[in-house]
């Protein structure tokens, strides 16, 4: 009877194990680009017609290698760097300053002024972790 038990578990073991390496095996951590960048690019250019390539960028996407094409209309198209398939073509937003990244909108947007009371220590006094205002108080 223990032997059988024995048995069993090392199976349902080596299942498990095995379960779990093609789970890993499959979320794209080790995938190659089986399709190169100007590949991508004539595909993305063959979707959006009248439009001129920028830039070819790899990228991974919640785990998937995907070929991210800037365009001259500002749109980037996005490709699947597995089999070229145009998986989307992603427009600029209309909102956007233009020359301006998205990101760079955000931060500007962040930046306010310095409004409070408080004064910054200067260097020295950091490093030594000491402020103005602790050596008055001793």
């Amino acid at each position: 009877m223990k032997k059988w038990i024995i048995t069993i578990v090392a199976v349902l073991l080596m299942l498990t194990a095995i379960s779990v390496g093609a789970v890993y095996a499959g979320n794209g951590s080790n995938a190659k680009a089986t399709v190169t960048a100007e590949q991508a690019t004539a595909a993305a250019l063959d979707a959006n017609t009248g439009t001129t390539a920028k830039a070819t960028e790899l990228n991974n996407e919640n785990g998937n290698l995907v070929w991210g094409v800037e365009l001259s209309n500002g749109a980037e198209a996005k490709v699947d760097a597995g089999d070229v398939t145009v998986l989307r073509t992603e427009q600029p937003d209309p909102n956007e300053p233009e020359g301006e990244s998205k990101e760079s909108v955000e931060e500007q947007g962040k930046k306010k002024p310095d409004t409070d009371n408080v004064q910054e220590g200067n260097q020295k006094d950091d490093e030594r972790g000491e402020t103005e205002s602790n050596e008055s108080n001793e």
